[in-house]
């Protein structure tokens, strides 16, 4: 299950400065998301994945879904699950986009046949 090109090449986007967040929806949900940040002064993309706080007031995620997020390897924060990963090559890209993929499928429940739905913002 590869990940769609449009998931690198947002991230290359980022990674060059174009803009500063690579926002990825599900489009079968648009309240679940994977997203990847540029900080300041971080070699690092800060990556988030949404969480209980953020889904909607009456809403929480489906059963399981934490387990498959720490399965995955995103740590919880208090606000929402975090990782910070390398993007500075092509090969840091590809397994970067692997990861926030794999996250809308196998944690949220994403089709794979169906692209995500993908946001690039210029400021966080």
């Amino acid at each position: 299950m590869s990940p769609p090109n449009e998931i690198e090449a947002a991230i290359a986007e980022v990674v060059d400065g174009a803009y500063v967040v690579a926002m990825f929806h599900s489009s079968i949900d648009a309240r679940l998301w994977v997203q990847a940040s540029r900080v300041e002064g971080e070699d690092l993309l800060l990556c988030e994945a949404v969480s209980d706080e953020f889904v909607g007031r009456h809403d929480q995620l489906a059963p399981g879904t934490l387990e498959r997020l720490s399965a995955l390897g995103w740590g919880e924060s208090p606000a929402d699950y975090t990782r910070w990963e390398a993007a500075a090559t092509p090969e840091d890209r590809a397994a970067l986009a692997d990861i926030l993929w794999r996250t809308l499928v196998e944690a949220f429940g994403h089709e794979p046949e169906r692209g995500p739905d993908v946001d690039l913002l210029d400021e966080g």
